[in-house]
């Protein structure tokens, strides 16, 4: 690569805090999803690190940062795994570099240079969650040395999405007329009523009181089906509360309130003209028919209004999202490795690991 590029890395938690500037700077002129956000990627590091170490690459031209691959890697015996940090534990979807679309393929060709020039020949990566349009993918299947690229679709890992119409009567464009007037119904005799009101944002402007009221919504729906959340764990729910009453421009709860009493929510990130439905939940007391579904509904209706494009279910394939979109962006899983060596050492170490269970 020519002189003018170079490369920083970042080592500690407060490097890494101080960074948060320039990496918004970056991400938020980027065509990156939500998950490669600073909050998202320094909250996950504060609850979910363990032992790994902290190893964040920053691509400079002219001593000017253009791109950011967060990394963090564990060490065992001589051989270091390297992941994309927030690619574990909090289902983070669309993971990849963080650049300037500008400077996409400089990004490609500065990562392949820096890969064989500083990444000793134990090295290798879990690469996890990432789409046919990510740089990761772009990297992988033009890697030319193929036979250390292990690369595999994850079954039935798949992000729901749908671009959302100029109107909101074209919302309905893969249902009968039937389906349709019955859907109608339910919501029009649902916000006939005085006492049933849509809301968006924060409840009495309190981040740390709406992420609360929406984890017991999501409880009590969980509950019902006798199934288990995350969110009833620490870290998790720590988690998500810090990213969530931190990044107050991003994170956005939608609300069904009936009597002034919450009975059903989304929690959601919006960003560059993105909506991102991380999860939900609702009372299941309530006499109102299909609360989820006339809560999407309507967050349609506001998000169109608003003129956002992109409405992101992320990954599940539960049927509600099917209702509205039949469209879906598939994740996939990949392994690159420095050497023979060290794909030879991750072999062993998987059937060790296997064995040992």
């Amino acid at each position: 690569m020519d002189k003018n590029y170079s490369h920083l890395i970042i080592t500690s938690i407060e490097e890494f805090r101080e960074i948060r500037d320039i990496w918004q700077k970056i991400y938020i002129q980027s065509e990156n999803h939500y998950f490669s956000s600073h909050y998202w990627n320094y909250y996950w590091w504060i609850h979910f690190k363990e032992d790994r170490q902290l190893y964040i690459v920053i691509f400079l031209k002219d001593e000017i940062p253009y791109a950011i691959l967060p990394l963090c890697y564990r060490k065992k015996f001589y051989f270091k795994k390297f992941i994309l940090i927030s690619s574990e534990y909090v289902a983070s979807d669309y993971i990849d570099f963080v650049y300037l679309p500008t400077y996409k393929d400089d990004v490609r060709k500065y990562f392949i240079c820096f890969f064989k020039k500083y990444m000793d020949r134990f090295s290798y990566f879990l690469l996890k969650d990432f789409s046919k349009d990510s740089l990761i993918y772009l990297i992988l299947t033009s890697f030319e040395q193929k036979h250390l690229v292990e690369f595999s679709q994850i079954p039935k890992d798949y992000c729901p999405y749908i671009l959302l119409p100029d109107r909101i009567e074209n919302i309905f464009h893969q249902h009968s007329q039937k389906t349709i007037r019955r859907f109608m119904s339910y919501l029009n005799s649902t916000f006939r009523s005085q006492s049933v009101r849509f809301h968006v944002g924060f409840i009495n402007n309190d981040p740390e009181i709406s992420f609360k009221s929406f984890v017991d919504l999501h409880l009590r729906r969980i509950k019902s089906l006798r199934k288990h959340s995350h969110f009833e764990t620490d870290p998790f729910f720590s988690f998500h509360k810090d990213v969530s009453t931190k990044d107050t421009d991003s994170a956005t709860f939608f609300w069904i309130i009936k009597d002034n009493i919450p009975v059903a929510a989304t929690y959601c990130y919006l960003t560059n003209n993105r909506l991102y439905y991380y999860n939900s939940g609702f009372r299941t007391d309530t006499d109102i028919k299909k609360p989820g579904q006339l809560l999407i509904y309507k967050m349609f209706e506001y998000l169109i209004e608003t003129g956002v494009k992109e409405f992101f279910f992320l990954r599940g394939s539960e049927d509600y999202k099917y209702f509205w979109t039949s469209q879906n962006d598939t994740l996939f899983y990949a392994e690159l490795f420095r050497s023979k060596i060290s794909k030879f050492f991750n072999y062993l170490s998987l059937r060790y690991d296997k064995r040992s269970r």
